[in-house]
Order: structure tokens, then C-alpha cells, then sequence
């Protein structure tokens, strides 16, 4: 894989190689996660960008885990990422007005999955987020505000507050205000 691929194209080529590897068809995976065919594909061929929530579900159903996606395989006891180095980022928004940046995705050990999102402010989407996932989530506001959803709270976060969330709860966040919000967001395993 390239360093200017997207994220989006990066995990849809490991989608579908580790998808071979287990003998199944994209019609057989996408009835198994929950997605139509169509859907699985667009993943696949990395047009559309999907959470989390949505490749934990696909990687549950290949008995792997998100990291495994993303996992490179190189042998290092360290990993500096220059703020001038190319990362792949999302080439599109996902659901709910946020981009995101994967950090470190050369790290072999993805026990630790930091990002960098933007929650892109948008007043006309009203619908609560419902991400759900088994690993656990981090987030650090640096800058912009944040009304993060977790179950049935809203939590109103700015630059400096953080929180600590079980990601297998449904969760998410929206910028609040009308200016974007950036946050450094880390995904735990939780093994």
C-alpha cells in the first residue's frame, strides 16, 4: 500500500483480503455484519468512509479485530511521526460531520489506535449518534467545543476536557457551535 492511499482504501483492501482468506463471499460477509452487499463492496474498494463501529462488526464476523485491518506487520520498537509526514486520512466525511486522520498506522502493536478527528459542524443533521464497538475510546479536545453522546448523557466538552468512554456503549460526538472541533482520539483494545 502506498503512502498517499486513504484510510478508507488501506482498511477496504485488508477487508477484503482477510474476507478471502476465510472462504466468503462479499454477500456471505455483508448478510453475516449486518450490511447490504452493495455497502460491503463501496468498503471494500475504499469509496465510502465508515466508523468504527462498522469494521468492528465486519472483523467480529472474520473472528478478528479492527486492528487487524489496519496492522502492517513491521518489525520497530518505536515510531516518530514528523507533523510534515504524509498520514492517511479519510477522504470523505463520515456519518454524522466527522473526518478523521489515522495516526501512527505504521505501529505494529494496534492495541492503541490514536486519530485525529474533526467533527465538522452541521445544524441541520439532528440525529444522535449510535456508534458501538468493542474497544474502548479516549478523546482529548484541542480545539473548538464538543457535545459527546454517551447512552443517554450529553457531555459538553472544549479544548482541554477529556473523557474516557466503554466503546461497547452507544456513543458518539457533534461539534457544537458552528465551528469544527478537533480532538485527538485514541481506540483501545480491550484485550
Amino acid at each position: 500500500m502506498s503512502e498517499d492511499e486513504s484510510i478508507e482504501i488501506r482498511i477496504g483492501q485488508r477487508i477484503r483480503e482477510m474476507r478471502k482468506a476465510a472462504g466468503l463471499t462479499q454477500q456471505q460477509l455483508a448478510e453475516a455484519s449486518g450490511l447490504s452487499k452493495a455497502t460491503l463492496s463501496k468498503i471494500e474498494l475504499g469509496q465510502i468512509s465508515s466508523p468504527i463501529s462498522t469494521f468492528s462488526r465486519i472483523a467480529k464476523c472474520l473472528n478478528l479485530t479492527f486492528e487487524d485491518f489496519i496492522r502492517t506487520g513491521e518489525p520497530m520498537s518505536y515510531l516518530i511521526i514528523r507533523k510534515d509526514d504524509p498520514r492517511p486520512l479519510a477522504s470523505q466525511k463520515a456519518p454524522y460531520g466527522y473526518r478523521f486522520e489515522l495516526l501512527g498506522e505504521r505501529w505494529p502493536n494496534k492495541n492503541i489506535v490514536p486519530y485525529m478527528i474533526t467533527y465538522d459542524p452541521d445544524p441541520r443533521n439532528k440525529t444522535r449518534p449510535n456508534f458501538k464497538h468493542e474497544m474502548d475510546e479516549f478523546i482529548y479536545v484541542l480545539e473548538g467545543n464538543l457535545d459527546y453522546y454517551y447512552e443517554n448523557e450529553i457531555f459538553f466538552l472544549e479544548p482541554g476536557d477529556s473523557i474516557f468512554i466503554d466503546g461497547s456503549r452507544t456513543h458518539g460526538g457533534k461539534a457544537h457551535g458552528d465551528k469544527p472541533c478537533r480532538a485527538l482520539l485514541f481506540a483501545i483494545s480491550k484485550k
